[in-house]
């Protein structure tokens, strides 16, 4: 082969080392100049794909000589490990031997013990000796101590009295319990407790001075010496006298709103402050923290008895005060290590307000009732004054005590948010209601007084039979005092009704909306998290809510007023409701009373018993004065009522008057407007009135039939111009009353099959003189 040849041969060391593929290349090629450039790329991919053939070639026969080894390397791991186990039989085998034949083997081992004990004991032996010599050395450092007076040999000696305790602390852990050494023992305890003794002072002064350095230098030497939880004893006594200081200072002479909210201000000052300087001297702010919060816990009692003095705005400031406090300590930096001691802390500030939650309703009231100095020892707070006999009266305490009542309900509620947070919300609502009926009673008592009044009517009214003249004067001037009196009423009661359905229940349903609104924006405030993710007592922004199932009960009521469907005070809308259907039965009341007044004279009249002989023929009799006064007061009526035809307020309902059980559905449904229903309701009543004074009549001759015709249908005729149909009973009146025979009573009684108006029918024929029967 030629040189050139073996030059351009490529072997496996030219991918040896730092390969460069590049570099490689192109000295390939360079190498190979004397040929063309494609012809020198050809042929070394040709020695390129030559040796990569070869490389595999050779792959493939290492892999195979391997695999023919591996069953050779199994057997040689057999049987080295089988020779291991030999040898271990062979060597315990040789050692039960040995100990067997050889006794001196067991001599050995009982002189290697012997030499360990005696290590062990010239090492105690020495232990012992040392820490008589510090013993001794302790009490020289002591002598010479005391008889210096320089404070830098002092400070030098109890470096060194420090130096020996620790090594006579190190010596005495060697010792064993042994008479001999528990005197050593206990002189030692002496001398630490009289260095102890020596430093309390020292550091106590340091304490009260909140030397940071000179507490940390002292720190350390009790620390080095194990006692140095005397430092967190000493700090706490003399935080704690401190603190007694700093309540007398501002509550010592006396106890007061002021003073307790100074006391407040200045103790937040000195937790701040205590917290700052000893962040180098405790590992936590929990220590400062437990300091204070066991010293709170000792006035909890003194605050609790002065609370209960207080009344509740007066509360609501010492809670206001404390909840700064509390606000306050949340922004200190160094609790987030401390909050469950933070939370001790804030729980005890709050403990003193625990007797005035439970009773909060009873306090409540107290204060209402200090706000109506003039109030009626009979009376509740809330209760309206309506011992005045005039109805006018009624309406002006209406119209004064709305304001006055829902602003007392509205004073609870703010006075239960400061004085707890609103943590005791639930028990507030329950005043409410209580508040709300006390006050709903009164004005139902008062609708009652006025319903009586109405009913009564003006004095004078009850008619005296006399001779025709004198008669028809009395009854005119009678009739114009009445009804000057009863249209007085009926508008007194319409301004009533108009005043509870309108007013009244416009502002209960803003403060029930106000009511709503505090208790969300409270719940959001004390329940950041949601109802459902209470976890622990820092998920509830309430310091004196101490119980997790409580604030979790709490929670669940509270959130349930989200519900915008759910009332604050369902009862005491209710009521109203209730309230302003009485005030719409005391307008009826005061629409009847005339027409019942009017009526009550119908079974007197003489006209009944006059024989036809004494009176004009048939067709000249017109109705008689007591029907034509009852057909104008109820045209006078739907005219006074068309105003309130679009006030939903003025709606009949079912049980509101004494005729609508005489309704069928059906009457009232091609009606429009309430004053279409509130007439129909009187028509109703009037005529079942009307037909109950006239079966009281006892004569009942040709001509006072014929009379009573007139007056029926004279109402008729009227009713019908109102869209108001003749109630079954009084259609029946009239056909009874023209009949001409006995014979024809008894047809028409018979063909009418009104079995339910026997009494009717009885009274009748008693009146007419016939008989039922053959």
């Amino acid at each position: 082969m030629s040189a050139s040849s073996e030059k351009d041969q490529i072997t496996l060391n030219d991918f040896s080392g730092d390969f460069d593929v590049v570099a490689w290349v192109n000295n390939s090629l360079l190498a190979r100049s004397s040929n063309g450039c494609d012809k020198q790329a050809s042929t070394l991919r040709s020695q390129l794909q030559h040796l990569q053939s070869e490389l595999n070639t050779s792959v493939e026969d290492l892999s195979a000589r391997a695999a023919l080894r591996i069953p050779r390397v199994s057997r040689d791991v057999d049987a080295i490990k089988s020779e291991v186990e030999i040898l271990r039989d062979h060597l315990q085998q040789l050692e039960q031997e040995v100990r067997g034949s050889d006794p001196s083997v067991d001599e050995v081992r009982k002189l290697d013990q012997v030499k360990v004990r005696v290590e062990e004991s010239h090492h105690m032996l020495t232990e012992a000796a040392r820490f008589d010599t510090l013993l001794a050395s302790l009490a020289i450092s002591k002598k010479k101590a005391s008889s210096e007076n320089s404070s830098l040999s002092r400070a030098t000696d109890l470096e060194k009295r420090v130096e020996l305790i620790q090594e006579l602390q190190e010596s005495h852990r060697g010792l064993p319990k042994l008479t001999r050494f528990e005197e050593g023992r206990n002189a030692a305890d002496a001398l630490i407790a009289e260095l102890e003794a020596t430093l309390a002072g020292e550091f106590q002064q340091c304490v009260r001075e909140n030397d940071t350095a000179g507490c940390v230098r002292l720190f350390k030497i009790y620390k080095k010496i194990s006692i140095e939880k005397q430092c967190e004893q000493h700090y706490r006594s003399v935080k704690q006298k401190q603190f007694e200081e700093l309540w007398a200072k501002f509550c010592g002479k006396s106890v007061s709103v002021s003073s307790i909210s100074k006391f407040f201000d200045e103790l937040l000052l000195v937790v701040h402050s205590e917290l700052k300087w000893t962040e180098s001297l405790f590992p936590s702010a929990g220590t400062v923290l437990s300091v204070y919060a066991d010293a709170i816990a000792a006035i909890v009692p003194s605050l609790s008895q002065y609370y209960t003095t207080l009344p509740l705005p007066g509360v609501s400031e010492q809670f206001h005060a404390s909840k700064i406090f509390s606000d306050r300590l949340e922004l200190e930096p160094a609790i987030k290590t401390a909050r469950k001691e933070l939370l001790r802390l804030q729980s005890n500030t709050f403990r003193p307000f625990v007797g005035i939650h439970n009773s909060f309703s009873a306090l409540a009231r107290t204060h209402l009732e200090s706000q109506s100095p003039t109030r009626r020892k009979d009376r509740s707070v809330v209760a309206l004054d309506l011992d005045s006999t005039d109805p006018n009266s009624i309406v002006t305490l209406l119209q004064k005590s709305l304001p006055i009542f829902l602003s007392q309900l509205g004073e609870v509620v703010q006075l239960c948010v400061r004085v707890s947070s609103g943590s005791e919300i639930p028990a507030v609502l329950v005043l409410l209601e209580d508040l709300c009926d006390e006050y709903f009673s009164s004005i139902a008592d008062g609708l009652g007084m006025m319903k009586r009044l109405i009913e009564l009517d003006a004095p004078g009214e009850s008619v005296t039979l006399s001779p025709q003249q004198q008669r028809l004067h009395q009854q005119q001037q009678q009739h114009q005092q009445q009804s000057k009196w009863r249209e007085e009423q009926f508008q007194l009661s319409l301004r009533v009704l108009t005043l509870l359905s309108g007013e009244f229940v416009a502002s209960f349903k803003q403060f029930e909306r106000q009511i709503r609104g505090t208790i969300v924006a409270q719940t959001e405030l004390l329940f950041p998290t949601g109802s459902k993710n209470i976890v622990s007592l820092e998920d509830v922004k309430c310091y004196h809510l101490s119980s997790l199932p409580v604030a979790r009960k709490l929670a669940a009521t509270l959130f349930t007023f989200q519900n915008a469907s759910m009332l604050t005070i369902p009862h005491a809308i209710r009521r109203l409701d209730t309230l302003t259907t009485q005030a719409q039965a005391l307008v009826f009341s005061s629409m009847l009373v005339p027409i019942k007044h009017t009526l009550q004279q119908v079974s007197r009249l003489p006209g009944w018993a006059v024989p036809s002989t004494s009176f004009p023929p048939k067709f000249s009799l017109s109705p008689q004065d007591y029907v034509k006064m009852v057909v104008d007061h109820m045209l006078v009526l739907r005219q006074q009522l068309e105003p309130f035809d679009s006030n939903s307020s003025f709606s009949i309902k079912a049980g509101e008057t004494d005729s609508w059980h005489h309704f069928q559905q059906g009457a009232v449904d091609h009606l429009e407007g309430f004053a279409s229903m509130w007439m129909l309701a009187v028509a109703q009543t009037t005529m079942t009135q009307y037909v109950s004074r006239i079966i009281e009549i006892a004569n009942l001759t040709p001509h006072g039939c014929t009379q009573l015709a007139v007056d029926i249908l004279h109402l008729q005729n009227v009713l019908k111009v109102l869209d108001v149909q003749p109630i079954p009973a009084l259609a029946l009146v009239l056909e009874l009353i023209q009949t001409e025979s006995q014979d024809d009573f008894r047809q028409r009684v018979s063909s009418s099959g009104k079995g339910e108006s026997r009494y009717l029918v009885s009274a009748l024929a008693n009146a007419r003189g016939f008989s039922l029967s053959d």
